[in-house]
């Protein structure tokens, strides 16, 4: 293993044939608008997996802050004190659990998020994590510990990143717990160039963890933006990841040159057939079988093409000009030259402009070709507002104190369930409630709402 520029490397890599498994994350110090110029700078290699602390978003926030290609995984937002947050996004097409962390989270002491998926065969349990510089550290280790013994398995493989705000680039008392508490589960620090630079210090507060004896194929890079006062990490592991594409949509073609070309038709039909018949029933399935006939060949059945990522706003020249920037910031980032730092603030202005100007253009644009203007309008709403977000499986079922996680066994518990309350209902328990005004034994009755009570999650 060679270590050198900032990133720890394999000597040996095998060639892939798809994109290897990467994962993101940056402390992004508020993610509020910033999510299109973060797009752009990762187009079009897109990672997997972004992982973001401290993205200061509420809860009513996070859900409206759109990421073209992504959905919500996990989230931590604060409720008690601002700021802070942990959030993790995944490819749409890519298939994942939730983990459920709320009840180990302590706003400012440990906030973390964690999601499960499988890539290549393999079960990879993402977990990201934040520690604020004034948080309880002894706390931040025990939860620590409790979430690592909640999701650990033998065959499950954790990867855990974060801003722990304890500098691994000196020794301390901080670092060498963390260290001893991981090895624990045979993980490792990865990062060993600095995540914070400031004018006088650089510090790496910010690290993934991973057991690299089992997966020794991997690159750790540094990745400078100047969308935060950190710079972000990338974990490339050298393994295909399956991607679950989306399924074909078909729908038929209607538009104003389909319709004109079915009303034409429709009023060049004799319908001879439909007159020539006496009886009632006939004549209806005569005009029926016309009026069908002429209606599937003006409005054929045809597949919808749709593009892998709707980031087509992001033009050459906004790639062009992120590039600059990032080449810009390195060249000012320890240079006391005032003319090129407020050269480079007006350059940054100008881009944010080009990136909002062309994110709008775009969208007018969609709206103008549209031949439904109010359902196009509705539809960028909901992609702008978040609300296509596909429903998550359940991860664990509690019946009678008995934990199932295996996701069939879920299925057949519902499904007996359910299937039990309809015999009871078909077997007279319906009838013997209704004398009694309970219309299900088992229901609870909130705010004039009746709700059958399911097994408890």
């Amino acid at each position: 293993m060679d270590v050198k520029d900032g990133s720890m490397q394999i000597n040996k890599q095998s060639k892939v044939k798809e994109p290897p498994f990467k994962i993101y994350h940056q402390n992004i110090r508020s993610l509020r608008r910033k999510s299109h110029e973060l797009l752009c700078h990762l187009y079009p290699d897109f990672p997997h997996i972004i992982c973001l602390t401290e993205h200061h978003m509420h809860l009513f926030e996070y859900r409206h802050i759109s990421m073209a290609g992504y959905t919500t995984g996990a989230q931590f937002c604060r409720t008690l004190h601002d700021k802070g947050g942990v959030i993790i996004y995944v490819q749409k097409n890519l298939k994942f659990t939730n983990i459920d962390l709320n009840d180990y989270c302590k706003e400012k002491d440990f906030e973390t998020c964690a999601i499960k998926l499988t890539a290549n065969s393999l079960d990879f349990c993402i977990i990201t994590i934040y520690r604020s510089p004034t948080g309880n550290f002894n706390y931040f280790l025990q939860n620590l510990d409790k979430v690592l013994q909640l999701v650990y398995t033998p065959a499950l493989h954790i990867i855990v990143c974060g801003d722990i705000n304890v500098n691994y680039s000196v020794e301390n008392e901080h670092k060498r717990q963390i260290d001893n508490l991981l090895l624990m589960y045979n993980l490792t620090a990865l990062v060993n160039f600095p995540t914070r630079i400031g004018k006088s210090s650089a510090s790496v507060i910010d690290n993934f963890f991973m057991d690299i004896s089992r997966l020794e194929d991997f690159l750790v890079t540094s990745f400078s933006n100047d969308l935060s006062d950190h710079d972000a990490q990338i974990l490339t592991i050298n393994i295909p990841i399956q991607i679950h594409p989306n399924k074909p949509k078909f729908a038929r073609k209607i538009n104003k040159y389909t319709t004109l070309d079915f009303i034409y038709n429709l009023s060049n039909e004799s319908w001879e057939e439909v007159f020539k018949a006496t009886d009632i029933n006939l004549m209806f399935n005569s005009f029926l079988n016309i009026y069908l006939r002429i209606f599937y060949s003006c409005f054929p059945i045809m597949q919808n093409k749709n593009s892998k990522y709707k980031n087509s706003w992001i033009t050459l020249g906004i790639r062009t000009s992120c590039k600059r920037k990032r080449e810009l910031f390195s060249l000012i980032r320890n240079n006391n030259n005032t003319t090129m730092k407020q050269y480079y603030k007006v350059y940054c202005k100008i881009l944010t402009k080009v990136i909002k100007d062309a994110k709008r253009m775009t969208l007018n644009k969609r709206i103008y070709k549209s031949n439904n203007k109010i359902k196009t309008t509705w539809n960028i709403i909901n992609e702008l507002l978040g609300k296509q977000q596909p429903l998550q499986s359940i991860q664990k079922l509690i019946i009678d104190g008995t934990q199932l996680t295996n996701q069939q066994d879920i299925a057949n518990a519902l499904n007996k369930h359910f299937s039990n309350v309809k015999n009871s209902v078909s077997n007279g328990d319906k009838l013997d409630n209704m004398k009694h005004n309970k219309p299900f034994a088992n229901s609870n009755f909130e705010q004039g709402r009746e709700t059958l009570v399911p097994p408890s999650f």
